[in-house]
């Protein structure tokens, strides 16, 4: 072979070896290229799912929030009613007829159950009231509050006039005392228990 036929041999292999190179080259351009849109997705979609996780999360702080605002609202009328209710069996007066006694009897007379209690406040207090009952005239009225307890609770008759200890039982919507419509009241002898009529022109003597 002569020195030109060498010459080309050469020139050959030289072209074939950069066509290789640039081949090779060539390839490792298209798969970093890849690598790196593959990268730019993986990395778009986890800025997605970040996206969604915090908007999860502010939906549960949110949930969370709501939620601690009706447990604390919920602890302020559990304490309210708590106090209502506890208030209902403290009775220091030892009255033949107790204060439970005549809200009992008060919620029978006037056709109270437990469905049309809803919303409603009951409250009990003894007081020390008069009746002026004649055939022309019927007054009654309120002489004091009871603060302690007493001897004799027995109903005291002075001519026309009659004295008696007598439950104030209350039944009243639960709210602004303005609210309607208005309070019930009930009258309750301490002493028999009987239901006293509390006529329009009751007043405080």
């Amino acid at each position: 072979m002569g020195e030109g036929g060498a010459l080309k041999v050469v020139l050959i292999l030289g072209l074939i070896v950069s066509l290789v190179v640039n081949a090779v080259a060539l390839l490792d351009n298209r798969e970093l290229r890849l690598s790196k849109e593959e990268v730019g997705e993986s990395y778009t979609d986890l800025e997605n799912s970040f996206d969604e996780l915090k908007a999860s999360l502010d939906e549960l702080n949110s949930a969370y929030c709501e939620l601690n605002r009706t447990y604390w609202e919920l602890g302020i009328k559990y304490s309210d009613l708590e106090g209502s209710f506890l208030g209902l069996f403290d009775d220091p007066f030892s009255s033949p007829v107790s204060k439970l006694q005549a809200i009992l009897i008060a919620l029978e007379h006037g056709g109270w159950n437990s469905s049309n209690l809803r919303g409603k406040v009951v409250t009990a207090s003894l007081w020390y009231i008069y009746f002026n009952v004649t055939e022309k005239e019927y007054e009654a009225g309120v002489l004091h509050e009871v603060r302690e307890p007493v001897s004799d609770y027995s109903p005291v008759v002075e001519g026309d006039v009659t004295y008696r200890y007598a439950w104030y039982v209350i039944v009243e919507k639960a709210g602004p005392s303005w609210s309607m419509p208005w309070p019930e009241l009930y009258v309750v002898d301490a002493a028999t228990g009987e239901i006293v009529t509390w006529g329009r022109h009751a007043r405080f003597k």
